[in-house]
Protein backbone atom coordinates (compact mmCIF):
# COMPACT_ATOMS: atom_id res chain seq x y z
CA UNK A 1 0.00 0.00 0.00
CA UNK A 2 1.30 3.42 -0.93
CA UNK A 3 0.23 5.64 1.97
CA UNK A 4 1.14 8.78 -0.01
CA UNK A 5 -1.82 8.09 -2.33
CA UNK A 6 -4.28 8.26 0.56
CA UNK A 7 -5.41 11.85 0.13
CA UNK A 8 -8.87 12.19 1.69
CA UNK A 9 -10.19 11.90 5.21
CA UNK A 10 -13.37 9.86 5.63
CA UNK A 11 -15.50 8.97 8.63
CA UNK A 12 -16.49 5.35 9.24
CA UNK A 13 -19.88 4.84 10.87
CA UNK A 14 -21.22 1.72 12.56
CA UNK A 15 -24.95 0.87 12.71
CA UNK A 16 -26.42 0.73 16.20
CA UNK A 17 -29.93 -0.22 17.25
CA UNK A 18 -31.64 2.34 19.47
CA UNK A 19 -35.09 2.51 20.98
CA UNK A 20 -37.48 4.78 19.14
CA UNK A 21 -40.73 6.08 20.64
CA UNK A 22 -42.56 5.73 17.32
CA UNK A 23 -41.47 2.38 15.89
CA UNK A 24 -39.84 0.72 18.89
CA UNK A 25 -36.38 0.16 17.41
CA UNK A 26 -34.43 2.21 14.88
CA UNK A 27 -30.97 2.08 13.37
CA UNK A 28 -28.65 4.98 14.09
CA UNK A 29 -25.14 5.33 12.69
CA UNK A 30 -22.41 6.40 15.10
CA UNK A 31 -18.94 7.64 14.17
CA UNK A 32 -16.24 5.06 14.90
CA UNK A 33 -13.10 6.45 13.26
CA UNK A 34 -11.76 9.02 10.84
CA UNK A 35 -9.23 7.51 8.45
CA UNK A 36 -7.31 8.31 5.27
CA UNK A 37 -8.54 6.71 2.05
CA UNK A 38 -7.75 6.38 -1.64
CA UNK A 39 -10.33 5.73 -4.34
CA UNK A 40 -9.44 2.52 -6.15
CA UNK A 41 -12.05 1.61 -8.77
CA UNK A 42 -15.50 2.53 -10.02
CA UNK A 43 -17.65 -0.31 -11.33
CA UNK A 44 -21.05 0.05 -12.98
CA UNK A 45 -23.45 -2.77 -12.10
CA UNK A 46 -26.01 -2.55 -14.90
CA UNK A 47 -25.93 -0.01 -17.69
CA UNK A 48 -29.06 0.11 -19.81
CA UNK A 49 -29.73 3.84 -20.44
CA UNK A 50 -28.71 4.71 -16.92
CA UNK A 51 -26.53 3.32 -14.19
CA UNK A 52 -28.60 1.04 -11.99
CA UNK A 53 -25.94 0.73 -9.33
CA UNK A 54 -22.47 2.16 -9.10
CA UNK A 55 -19.94 0.50 -6.82
CA UNK A 56 -16.84 2.39 -5.74
CA UNK A 57 -13.86 0.74 -4.07
CA UNK A 58 -11.92 2.67 -1.43
CA UNK A 59 -8.70 1.54 0.19
CA UNK A 60 -8.00 2.30 3.85
CA UNK A 61 -5.35 1.09 6.29
CA UNK A 62 -6.05 -2.44 7.51
CA UNK A 63 -9.02 -2.74 9.89
CA UNK A 64 -10.76 -5.90 11.07
CA UNK A 65 -13.87 -4.24 12.48
CA UNK A 66 -15.40 -2.68 9.34
CA UNK A 67 -18.06 -4.86 7.69
CA UNK A 68 -21.10 -4.89 5.44
CA UNK A 69 -23.78 -2.49 6.68
CA UNK A 70 -21.37 0.20 7.89
CA UNK A 71 -21.25 3.63 6.29
CA UNK A 72 -18.48 5.89 5.07
CA UNK A 73 -18.89 9.68 4.87
CA UNK A 74 -16.63 11.47 2.39
CA UNK A 75 -16.93 15.14 1.33
CA UNK A 76 -20.51 15.35 2.65
CA UNK A 77 -21.61 12.27 0.68
CA UNK A 78 -22.65 9.04 2.40
CA UNK A 79 -21.73 5.60 1.08
CA UNK A 80 -23.04 2.27 2.30
CA UNK A 81 -20.45 -0.48 2.69
CA UNK A 82 -21.60 -3.48 0.64
CA UNK A 83 -18.51 -5.65 1.21
CA UNK A 84 -14.93 -5.53 2.49
CA UNK A 85 -11.81 -7.53 1.74
CA UNK A 86 -8.21 -7.39 2.96
CA UNK A 87 -5.25 -6.76 0.67
CA UNK A 88 -2.23 -8.32 2.30
CA UNK A 89 -2.23 -7.30 5.98
CA UNK A 90 -1.83 -3.58 5.44
CA UNK A 91 -4.98 -2.53 3.55
CA UNK A 92 -8.74 -3.10 3.67
CA UNK A 93 -10.84 -2.39 0.60
CA UNK A 94 -14.40 -1.15 1.09
CA UNK A 95 -16.85 -1.81 -1.75
CA UNK A 96 -19.36 1.03 -1.41
CA UNK A 97 -22.50 2.42 -3.03
CA UNK A 98 -23.73 5.96 -2.50
CA UNK A 99 -26.72 6.25 -0.18
CA UNK A 100 -29.37 8.52 -1.65
CA UNK A 101 -31.40 10.33 1.03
Amino acid sequence: MNIGKMTKRVTLQKPTRVEDSETGVATKFIDVATVWEKKKKIRAGAIVNFVDSLNVEYGIRYRKDVSKGWRMVCDGRTFGVKATYPVRRDETVLVCEEVVP
